[in-house]
C-alpha cells in the first residue's frame, strides 16, 4: 500500500524545512535550478540543478536555501511498504543523491503531481496516486542504472582491452558490439560515458602513442609509420599527431637523431 502524504514546490530564497513530524514517511526531492543544502544524519549534502536525493523513512533531516542563490525543486513525502522485489529504492538504509539519466521526465511528473495535489480537481488522488507510481518506477530504472556502474566499467574495460590488441586495425562500434553482446549504439554510448573518449580518439591517442615511440627509437620514416599503425595517409598521420600532441612528428625523429 502506498501513500501520498505531500506535494511541495520550493523556490527563491528564505525556504527551509526540518523534516522530523512524519517518521513513516519516504521523501524524494528533485533539484530543477540553483541549489540548496540538506543536513542528512548530520551530513551535509549541497544539492545542485539535476540532483535528486531519496531519504528514507525514519531519517529525519533538515535542509534550507543558500542566501543570495536561487534555487527551485520539488518535493513529494509518501507511506509505503517495502515490499521485496518491487521498488529496491525503499530498501535502502540510508539517503541516496545522484544525477539521473531522465531528470527531465522526472521533473515534469513531479509538476504534474504538484498540480493535481495544488489544484484538487475531481478523482485528484487517483490521478496524484498513478502520477506517484509512475514517478517512483522512473526513479527507481535511474536508480538501478546508478548502482550498476560495475557492469558498464567491464564491459568497457573488454572494449579497451579488444582495441588495445586491434589499434592498428580499424576498430568500429559494430565490432566492438558484437564483443560485448551489445548494440553498435550501446558499445558507442557506454565507451563514451566511463572513459570520455569516443571510440576513434581513444584508437588515435593508442596510435598516436606508439608513433612517439617509433619515432624515438625505430629507424622506420615517418611514411613507415603512418602506413604501420594504420594511417593510409601520411598527412593525416601528422595532422593528427599535431593535434593531440601540438606538436610535429619530426620534433621526435630529431630526439632519435640527437642519440646517433
Amino acid at each position: 500500500m502506498i501513500r501520498l502524504m505531500a506535494s511541495a514546490h520550493d523556490l527563491g530564497h528564505g525556504w527551509n524545512i526540518a523534516f522530523e513530524d512524519s517518521p513513516q514517511a519516504y521523501s524524494l526531492h528533485a533539484v530543477a535550478y540553483g541549489k540548496c543544502c540538506y543536513w542528512v544524519r548530520h551530513e551535509k549534502i549541497v544539492m545542485e540543478k539535476g540532483d535528486v536525493l531519496f531519504v528514507p523513512r525514519d531519517v529525519p533531516f533538515y535542509a534550507k536555501s543558500i542566501p543570495t542563490v536561487a534555487h527551485e525543486k520539488y518535493r513529494v513525502e509518501f507511506t509505503a511498504e517495502p515490499e521485496e522485489g518491487w521498488l529496491p529504492v525503499l530498501n535502502e538504509a540510508g539517503p541516496v543523491v545522484f544525477k539521473p539519466r531522465n531528470m527531465d521526465l522526472l521533473l515534469r511528473l513531479m509538476k504534474k503531481l504538484h498540480a493535481q495535489w495544488t489544484d484538487r480537481p475531481d478523482y485528484y488522488q487517483v490521478k496524484c496516486l498513478s502520477l506517484l507510481l509512475d514517478l517512483l518506477a522512473e526513479f527507481n530504472r535511474d536508480y538501478d542504472a546508478f548502482r550498476r556502474p560495475d557492469v558498464k566499467s567491464a564491459q568497457t574495460a573488454q572494449m579497451k582491452k579488444y582495441v588495445q590488441e586491434h589499434y592498428r586495425e580499424k576498430v568500429t562500434k559494430e565490432e566492438l558490439g558484437r564483443f560485448i553482446g551489445k548494440s553498435p549504439a550501446y558499445a558507442a554510448t557506454i565507451f563514451k560515458e566511463t572513459t570520455g573518449q569516443t571510440i576513434g580518439e581513444y584508437v588515435h591517442a593508442l596510435r598516436i602513442e606508439a608513433s612517439k615511440y617509433l619515432l624515438r627509437h625505430s629507424e622506420l620514416t615517418i611514411g613507415d609509420i603512418a602506413d604501420h599503425l594504420g594511417y593510409c595517409d601520411q598527412s593525416y598521420f601528422q595532422r593528427t599527431f599535431k593535434r593531440i600532441t601540438g606538436e610535429k612528428p619530426s620534433l621526435y625523429m630529431n630526439e632519435r637523431e640527437k642519440k646517433r
